[in-house]
């Protein structure tokens, strides 16, 4: 009996360490909303289960389920990435496969999870961050991560040389 009392004491301990590692899909399972939407159309949502995503006001207007994929980086962070395929009609009439991606990058800050959406600037600036997105629990109107405010603040280069 005390080897399975020492078994389940030693399960009990391992417990809390476990759920601070919890697998990328469960920390991003629930509803997550756009902090700061653009001037004239609604709020982005997105829900994420069971490995895909439903959004709704980021690519259309309808709400689109896609898959996504994840790329684990550190303990802490790692990228969230989906495509959306659709068709285009140009202005000479003929119709083209196109698509949009998005690369969100989840992140804690002051212990709120955080969903940045990753954009490559290139103007000089590199690296910037585009949208944000916040679990609906958390929910803060114009929210801005200090990984975004660092990284947007970065100046362009000159495009021409000054005197």
């Amino acid at each position: 009996m005390k080897l399975f009392g020492t078994l389940a004491c030693l399960a009990l301990a391992l417990a809390p360490a476990c759920a601070c590692a919890a697998p990328a899909h469960s920390r991003l399972e629930g509803t997550w909303m756009e902090t700061r939407p653009s001037k004239d159309s609604p709020r982005g949502v997105m829900h994420f289960k069971g490995g895909k995503v439903r959004l709704e006001n980021i690519f259309s207007s309808t709400p689109l389920e896609l898959d996504y994929k994840l790329a684990e980086g550190n303990g802490q962070e790692f990228v969230v990435s989906f495509e959306y395929r659709y068709k285009v009609k140009r202005g000479n009439g003929r119709i083209v496969d196109s698509r949009s991606c998005m690369d969100l990058r989840w992140h804690v800050e002051d212990g709120r999870p955080v969903l940045s959406e990753e954009v490559i600037e290139y103007d000089g600036r590199g690296l910037m961050i585009w949208k944000e997105f916040l679990r609906q629990e958390d929910f803060v109107d114009g929210f801005a991560s200090k990984l975004k405010q660092r990284l947007d603040a970065q100046k362009p280069v000159p495009t021409w040389k000054e005197n």
